[in-house]
């Protein structure tokens, strides 16, 4: 009862906190002893509803990234099988391209060391692929590959062992390349020679 009595001249007191706080409580509005959020600006491809194009990380081959390389193909190498000597490895080409992409014969490629330097790599076709081969021709999300076989033999006691680490795929007839890096590289011993068959369809997955 006192409470009702003096509020009369009270009343303004005690209420002018309260609506304060009612006002910083109410939903919608931001508390004004909060620090501002950070504003982000988007990029020029964000702005347009594009996803930004992002790079290969350092470590991952070439043509391994989420673009297609403009010659409408991307290579990849598939694991190397080795047993008593003898080494194997399939290297993908996949048509990431919209148009239709023909490939003939046998792969256009040089073997490159660890420096980079080209290595004297002879190369030989296999003996077991029809000749000529047929050109195959692939629709856009299809694939070819080809086998490529080396044995890691040491002939030669007087020379190092030749160790392949990257291999340059001619693309294009305008002279676009990609390169692979074979899982452990190219142990070619001393006998310096890769087997390689021709482009074969892939089946599809």
């Amino acid at each position: 009862m006192p409470l009702l009595v003096t509020a009369g001249r009270r009343a303004p007191l005690l209420l002018i906190p309260a609506v304060l706080l009612a006002a910083a409580c109410a939903p919608g509005q931001a508390d004004p002893r909060a620090a501002p959020a950070p504003s982000v600006t988007p990029s020029p491809l964000e702005q347009d509803g594009q996803e930004p194009v992002r790079g290969n990380a350092p470590d991952e081959p070439a043509g391994a990234g989420r673009t297609c390389p403009p010659e409408g193909v991307r290579l990849a190498p598939g694991p190397v099988d080795a047993a008593l000597g003898a080494r194997g490895m399939r290297v993908t080409l996949t048509n990431c391209g919209t148009e239709p992409y023909t490939v003939g014969g046998y792969p256009v490629f040089t073997v490159l060391g660890e420096d980079a330097a080209l290595l004297d790599v002879e190369q030989e076709r296999s003996a077991t692929a029809a000749e000529p081969p047929a050109e195959v021709v692939l629709p856009p999300g299809g694939a070819a590959y080809t086998v490529l076989e080396w044995r890691n033999t040491v002939t030669d006691v007087t020379r190092p062992a030749t160790l392949g680490a990257e291999l340059s795929f001619l693309t294009s007839e305008d002279g676009a390349t990609q390169s692979v890096f074979p899982d452990g590289g190219l142990d070619l011993g001393t006998t310096d020679l890769l087997t390689v068959t021709p482009w074969t369809a892939a089946e599809a997955e």
